[in-house]
């Protein structure tokens, strides 16, 4: 800006605020202490515009803001190791929060927009309103005490469970997969032996390394390790375990977007069950605190 028209702004500037921002001499021109106040200020301002623009676009692309996401206590193991390292690198300026929930507490929560996406196990009843995608699909193994007598086998048959102690998780956690383990059982003649329950693995592990019972896990327990407790495959193997990752259809988010991009990309679907992406929208985004399963 040539220097008359210059003088001319701050003069008018001058008049609206009703104070010399300028002290002027023949020799030179100087702030004076209410200029130089007005000039930190204002350039305050102008770099918190310039940052409202720069996260404005990365809020839109998906690159910044807050998710919340829901796991079981498998998906812990086999799903996130691989899926938030990705998601970190590609957006780092996103604040992610995990809440350990079973399968029932992440569908209620998914509804009532408590969590933004989840990793629930399948089979479970999405009601029409949330989109679930199959994402990981690993068989049943058996996690038993080291000492027990089927141990020394390289595979078990799913019929030499019948009769023993068998160490289970309640129903609520998540009622598709508990009822068709039971009938998986029942098909093959027997109904399992349940002694006690534990809503956690490492707990049910602990049990089984203790010489309670033994269970049906997936097998991406096997990397709890832990001391007195083997892992074996059935034999012929039976069934596989899904993992689903779910989300509401009507309100994900381009932070949504961008983390199912991650988990398409890392964990390529092995169903050919699959909804469309959700709608894309640009409301804001809810944290809440994480939470126990």
């Amino acid at each position: 800006m040539a220097q008359p028209a210059l003088s001319r702004q701050v003069r008018r500037l001058e008049a609206e605020l009703d104070v010399r921002l300028l002290s002027r001499t023949k020799r030179d021109v100087r702030l004076t202490d209410a200029g130089r106040v007005f000039s930190a200020e204002a350039r305050q301002i102008l770099a918190q515009a310039d940052h409202a623009v720069r996260i404005t676009r990365l809020t839109g692309r998906g690159e910044s803001g807050e998710l919340v996401v829901g796991c079981t206590q498998a998906g812990e193991v086999g799903i996130l190791p691989r899926v938030l390292p990705v998601f970190q690198r590609r957006c780092p300026r996103v604040n992610v929060a995990v809440e350990s929930l079973g399968t029932a507490a992440q569908l209620e929560a998914i509804r009532l927009r408590r969590i933004h996406v989840g990793f629930v196990r399948l089979p479970c009843d999405d009601h029409g309103l949330l989109a679930v995608e199959v994402v990981l699909r690993e068989p049943l193994i058996v996690a038993l005490p080291r000492a027990h007598r089927l141990a020394v086998r390289r595979r078990i048959p799913l019929a030499a469970l019948a009769g023993e102690p068998y160490i289970g998780f309640p129903r609520g956690l998540a009622p598709g997969f508990y009822d068709s383990v039971i009938a998986l059982c029942r098909r093959t003649g027997f109904s399992l032996n349940v002694v006690t329950e534990a809503d956690h693995f490492q707990t049910q592990l602990s049990l089984i390394a203790l010489g309670f019972g033994l269970s049906l896990v997936p097998a991406s327990t096997r990397a709890l390790a832990r001391r007195g407790v083997v892992y074996r495959p059935l034999d012929p193997p039976l069934r596989c375990v899904d993992t689903g990752v779910c989300y509401r259809r009507d309100s994900a988010s381009e932070v949504v977007r961008a983390f199912l991009g991650v988990v398409r990309d890392v964990l390529p679907s092995p169903a050919t069950r699959r909804f469309p992406p959700p709608a894309l929208t640009a409301g804001a985004i809810v944290r809440t605190d994480g939470g126990r399963g």
